[in-house]
């Protein structure tokens, strides 16, 4: 009994983070990838996401986070997903930082590259070059900043949902 109501709980778990993002359909809401990744649940490219793609998706999804092939969801299971997925995330997140900050193509970042980086920063936050990142000029780098990453997670518009 125990294991048909958590299977039934990671299920529903599952679908609801699934559902919860289609209904939304605004990238601003649910992150810069949010429309690739509703644009993915759209097989066949028509521009609209039906009910039976949405239905592959989540069994797709469920079939991958069965380690077991049991038909069922454990903790571990789903627990183990996550960690994976967290794991390829962050592996793609440090790649991106080695190709943004690796300036001589050698494979690796040296203590200069490193550096360098980090004071091109800081040199953009000191708008006025006098060697000093002032209050209102970190102010104005959040806000910036902030500016930036709004844009960034705007996106395409994601494919409507057709039921």
């Amino acid at each position: 009994m125990k294991r048909i109501i958590l299977t039934s709980v990671a299920g529903f778990a599952l679908l609801g983070v699934g559902l919860t993002s289609m209904a939304e359909g605004n990238s601003e809401k649910r992150g810069g990838h949010h429309g690739e990744r509703m644009a993915a649940l759209d097989t066949d490219g028509d521009g609209v996401i039906t009910r039976s793609e949405v239905e592959a998706s989540h069994i797709a999804r469920f079939n991958e986070t069965d380690a077991n092939g049991d038909g069922t969801l454990t903790v571990d299971e789903i627990t183990a997903h996550h960690e994976a997925k967290r794991a390829e995330r962050k592996q793609r997140r440090h790649e991106r930082m080695l190709e943004k900050t690796d300036t001589n193509g050698d494979g690796v970042i040296s203590s200069e590259e490193f550096t360098a980086g980090k004071m091109a920063r800081y040199d953009r936050m000191d708008t006025d070059g006098d060697g000093v990142v002032s209050k209102e000029e970190r102010e104005s780098a959040r806000s910036d900043r902030h500016g930036r990453h709004k844009m960034h997670r705007g996106g395409d518009k994601a494919p409507a949902v057709q039921q």
